[in-house]
């Protein structure tokens, strides 16, 4: 899922060498099928319908300021709560960008800043005020509030190996999820069902 138009089918682009909406590719953990999904107010039931069919999302956004932080809100909202997938965030940048868009932290002024001034305070030209900057990457999931071990990259618009390694990397938090969950219903105490009449068993407990 893209938070603006374009970005998603671009990300695909990337992983398959050309313009599509879909592609398959082979995992140790088995077949996996990737579509780019765009909200649609025309086809909204459409995209909920495969949202919910889905075994993890990559969520790919251009720019954090506080604009395109909100859109990515309001795409994790639509995501099914009850099943908590898997999620990947891609940073989209054009080729040779070394730099982002975020809001300042005290007045809201949207900035660019460089990968380069990470850790560094600097100055809002707007109200003044004096913040340190962060990563892209770090800003993204602190505003969030994602878990640490949600994969996060910077993806440059046509760098295949950053998209394969997203997806490698998704693919692997779902195979653990998977492993996770089979180890649990095996530590689980079932009853056992016996096949037939129940009936025509003798009652072998004590009386």
């Amino acid at each position: 899922m893209a938070t603006e138009d374009g970005l998603a089918t671009a990300f695909l682009a990337a992983l398959a060498g050309q313009p599509t909406d879909r592609i398959e590719m082979q995992h140790p953990a088995g077949q996996l099928l990737i579509e780019a999904v765009v909200p649609d107010a025309e086809q909204e039931e459409a995209i909920q319908s495969r949202l919910n069919d889905a075994a993890g999302v990559i969520l790919v956004t251009g720019h954090i300021d506080e604009a395109g932080l909100e859109s990515l809100r309001r795409l994790r909202q639509r995501l099914p709560a009850n099943r908590k997938l898997p999620q990947a965030h891609a940073l989209h940048r054009e080729q040779g960008r070394a730099e982002f868009k975020l809001s300042c932290p005290s007045c809201g002024q949207k900035l660019w800043v460089g990968d380069a001034q990470e850790g560094r305070p600097g100055r809002c030209p707007g109200c003044r005020q004096t913040f340190l900057i962060p990563s892209q990457a770090r800003h993204l999931a602190a505003s969030l509030q994602l878990d640490d071990d949600v994969p996060i990259r910077v993806q440059f618009r046509g760098d295949t190996a950053t998209a394969v390694a997203l997806v490698h990397e998704l693919a692997a938090r779902l195979a653990a999820r998977i492993s996770e969950m089979e180890s649990r219903q095996k530590n689980m105490t079932m009853r056992i069902v016996i096949d037939g009449d129940a009936a025509k068993w003798p009652d072998t407990r004590p009386h």
